[in-house]
């Protein structure tokens, strides 16, 4: 059993909680005499010093009391990451560069069983030059064979909470974690996945456990069909995106043309971050059974993603043109495509629009063709079936 460590000192938002009407006193008929106002605080009495700073488990990742969700394909190493921050946080080392929140850790596992677990355990300790005995408080549930692993389920009316629920918050309650990760979420949630009310009732009642027990959760889940093609990362109801505080996908890079992209390089991006930046990317690199931050990876996806981008903008101009009747070609003059997208998109140097010019060509998707015009023959650039498909989407 973890060692009960002291709770930290309630702050205004406890002591609105321990005031807040219970869920059964809200179930309750109507009636104007009982009814119970609600708890307020005033905001004008709280002293500055008073308000606790906010709390992580990752720094601008993944935030204290509260659902985390970290999505991503199948393969790609979500739950080795997972394993790799329970590492971390029991062994009091970083987790991709950062130093997380140091801590208990609970592994919920509904897929994989304890003997690859433990594989991919080694792996990351002799990487990081440890041994079983430096964790502290790492615990794991394993309910690869178990025969119902959902926290909740539809009931007769709503969403009710299952007695798996209550047997993971009583092991809460005997372990103490600072974070448990719930692998995976269609494992758990037996709920409609496309009812935003059931949705955001599940996240809730995780909710409800991160701010009773002073810790955090992840999620690890799958994104859709679409939510990979459009590069979002989630799948089901916008519930899922909307209610949980934090939300990163797990990526790979896509190839390029005839260009093969690195097989060992993920890429963790925050999609939704309501307390830290949106918009932040680690590049990892697996090696030898764990995920390490690999910089110089960083700075060639980046110049890579800034190439793309710049593509894009082309093939945007391009059918702009095409559309207004104006054309633009490969060869120099008052038509040339660099030189006119570039007065286009004030932006993008003339250079930048010739090197994509040039990249879009190989991949075939754009073409010069001919024409004749006041009977002289000329040519102009359009845009070909590859080039109108990836205006379709966006990549």
């Amino acid at each position: 059993m973890a060692d009960d460590g002291p709770l930290p000192p309630a702050g205004p938002a406890e002591h609105a909680a321990a005031l807040a009407p219970s869920s059964e006193t809200l179930r309750r008929p109507f009636n104007r005499q009982t009814v119970a106002p609600l708890t307020t605080i005033n905001l004008s009495t709280v002293p500055v010093d008073d308000v606790a700073p906010r709390a992580w488990i990752v720094p601008d990742l993944i935030p204290d009391r509260n659902v985390t969700d970290i999505s991503g394909d199948g393969g790609l190493g979500k739950s080795l990451l997972a394993l790799q921050l329970g590492i971390a946080m029991t062994a009091g080392r970083d987790w991709l560069g950062t130093m997380p929140e140091p801590g208990g850790f609970l592994y919920l596992s509904c897929e994989d069983e304890p003997n690859e677990i433990l594989r991919r355990r080694n792996a990351v300790l002799t990487g990081m030059g440890l041994t079983p005995g430096d964790l502290r408080n790492f615990y794991l549930a394993d309910l690869t064979d178990a025969d119902a692993t959902e926290l909740a389920a539809p009931g007769k009316l709503t969403l009710e909470l299952t007695a798996l629920h209550h047997r993971f918050e009583a092991t809460i309650r005997q372990l103490r974690p600072k974070c448990a990760v719930l692998d995976t979420r269609a494992d758990v949630f037996g709920g409609n996945e496309l009812s935003r009310v059931q949705v955001r009732m599940f996240v809730r009642s995780l909710r409800r456990l991160c701010i009773a027990h002073n810790m955090a959760i992840v999620l690890l889940s799958h994104p859709s069909v679409s939510g990979m093609a459009s590069g979002s990362g989630q799948s089901g109801s916008t519930g899922w995106g909307n209610s949980v505080r934090s939300r990163l996908y797990l990526t790979a890079p896509k190839s390029e043309g005839d260009t093969d992209p690195d097989p060992d390089i993920r890429v963790l991006s925050s999609k939704k971050a309501n307390y830290g930046p949106s918009g932040a990317e680690v590049v990892l690199r697996w090696d030898r059974g764990m995920f390490r931050p690999d910089r110089e990876a960083l700075a060639t996806l980046d110049r890579d993603q800034q190439d793309r981008e710049i593509e894009f903008t082309f093939l945007q101009l391009l059918s702009k043109r095409e559309k207004e009747g104006r054309r633009a070609n490969a060869s120099s003059g008052p038509n040339y495509a660099p030189k006119v997208l570039a007065e286009m998109c004030k932006t993008i140097s003339r250079a930048k629009f010739k090197g994509a010019m040039e990249r879009l060509f190989t991949k075939e998707e754009i073409a010069s063709v001919s024409y004749e015009a006041n009977g002289k023959g000329s040519t102009q650039l359009v845009l070909t079936d590859k080039g109108l498909s990836r205006l379709r989407i966006h990549f």
